[in-house]
């Protein structure tokens, strides 16, 4: 399982690192594949990561040592959410006063906004490295669907970054992003974690990817589609049932 998890990393760094050819690729059916990933991503949430996070807040709960802090975990997904959020809005603003002070709608070049971003996301990939070793993915029917439910994720922040900071993302970003997921995985694999860091960071990613859902993989109402995101619901359910 080490071996297969290690692969998993190297996957999901390249993803990062070849998100923009893969997004050219589809630029026609740009909308569409934002939809489908919404419906692949809420599908990962409900049946695969709020039943994991349930069942460590059970764990959380039985357990006299851990057991005052069970509520944590429902924290710290509305951390993420929150931390998730703020960035994003964050960027709009910087974004929209740099258009209005230069009249131009070019992409950011190193500045903190950019850093702050990275340092967000940095984080969150290592946590997903992590997370790799760790509660359903130590098994392959759990690190199968977390493989590809991460995989459409990273796709998404790729067009996110790509968004506000087109040329320093890249140049530098991705690699970055992609060094984040193996060294996850690297300390996942050398450090003993315990179980509720485990149920924190799986409260954490839950938070993160429902913003993500709800605010980047579903477009504005004018360009959602829904039958590509029922379709995206489908295929990742049909997974979850076969595997």
């Amino acid at each position: 399982m080490v071996i297969a998890t290690f692969a998993v990393a190297v996957v999901l760094g390249l993803v990062h690192v070849f998100g923009g050819r893969v997004a050219s690729m589809m630029a026609d059916t740009h909308h569409r594949w934002l939809s489908v990933g919404a419906g692949i991503t809420v599908a990962f949430l409900f049946l695969y990561l709020l039943p994991e996070l349930e069942q460590f807040h059970r764990h959380l709960r039985d357990h006299p040592v851990a057991g005052e802090v069970d509520e944590v975990i429902y924290i710290a997904a509305v951390v993420g959410v929150t931390l998730y959020y703020g960035l994003e809005h964050l960027a709009y603003r910087v974004r929209r006063r740099h258009r209005e002070e230069t009249e131009r709608d070019d992409a950011f070049g190193h500045d903190w906004v950019f850093w702050l971003h990275m340092g967000w996301y940095a984080v969150y990939n290592v946590i997903i490295g992590t997370l790799l070793l760790h509660g359903e993915q130590a098994t392959i029917r759990g690190l199968l669907l977390y493989a590809v439910a991460m995989a459409v994720h990273f796709l998404t922040i790729d067009t996110t970054m790509r968004r506000h900071h087109e040329h320093v993302y890249r140049q530098t970003g991705r690699w970055v992003l992609a060094a984040a997921v193996l060294a996850g995985w690297a300390l996942g694999a050398a450090v003993p974690v315990g179980v509720e860091l485990v149920a924190l960071a799986v409260g954490f990613l839950s938070g993160g990817l429902l913003i993500n859902a709800v605010k980047d993989e579903l477009p504005s109402s004018g360009r959602a589609k829904f039958l590509p995101f029922v379709g995206g619901v489908l295929f990742f359910s049909a997974l979850a049932v076969v595997i």
